[in-house]
């Protein structure tokens, strides 16, 4: 073979290897990118799929609460029946953290105003004959116009509550969370509670709900973690 023939043949060769190795990378570099885009799309159906079942769990708890409150109020000829839960709502300028209270659900007699908003993100503070009350974890009815005037009252006399009773909602350590009242607005109704079957089954209302309550606490604490 003459050193012509010799040098095409090499020069040839090497053309060969430099396509092959450029068809290799480029298929390596597909695979890779085709990898990332099936890993990323895997990934975002599955956070998806996990967001949609958090959302149904979410929904499930609060309608299996507010079936627990229906059934009380029905029962207990209640115009309306609420939960009240504490949390933190900033600091003061001590660095000493506020404490709040809000109302996460309500069930209301049909044509009876709902009042959320004017009890969430409230000062506990605000409260406080309310949260005394409460501590007793007594099913006992209270005429709201026997109370001081203090603004749980007003708060209930711009509701036009007449009676109420109240317990308190407790964690698994037996820490109050927040609480359960049960309101009527017409002495119609009020007239008709019958103390002793009331007591049970507002106690019996009130511990279903705290322990639906600690569900979703324990699986709050499972996705911090």
């Amino acid at each position: 073979m003459s050193e012509t023939d010799m040098g095409t043949t090499i020069r040839e060769s090497f053309e060969w290897g430099v396509l092959i190795a450029s068809i290799i990378a480029g298929l390596v570099i597909g695979w890779i990118r085709l990898g990332g885009a099936i890993k990323e799309t895997v990934g975002s159906w599955f956070s998806h799929k996990s967001k949609n079942s958090t959302k149904r769990d979410s929904f499930t708890l609060d309608n299996n609460i507010h079936e627990q409150m229906n059934k009380l109020r029905y029962e207990s000829d209640a115009c309306r029946v609420k939960i009240f839960q504490f949390h933190n709502g900033g600091n003061f300028a001590t660095g000493k953290s506020m404490k709040k209270l809000s109302t996460t659900h309500e069930s209301a007699h049909p044509g009876m105003a709902i009042t959320v908003k004017p009890a969430s993100d409230q000062p506990m503070s605000l409260f406080s004959d309310m949260l005394e009350l409460c501590h007793q974890n007594e099913t006992n009815l209270f005429n709201t116009n026997s109370l001081k005037e203090t603004y749980f009252k007003s708060y209930l006399q711009s509701n036009h509550v007449l009676m109420f009773s109240i317990l308190p909602l407790r964690s698994t350590k037996g820490e109050e969370i927040g609480c359960i009242l049960c309101e009527w607005c017409a002495w119609s109704f009020a007239d008709r509670v019958n103390q002793d079957t009331f007591a049970d089954d507002f106690r019996e209302a009130r511990n279903s709900i705290e322990y639906l309550i600690s569900i979703d606490n324990t699986k709050d604490k499972r996705k911090s973690r």
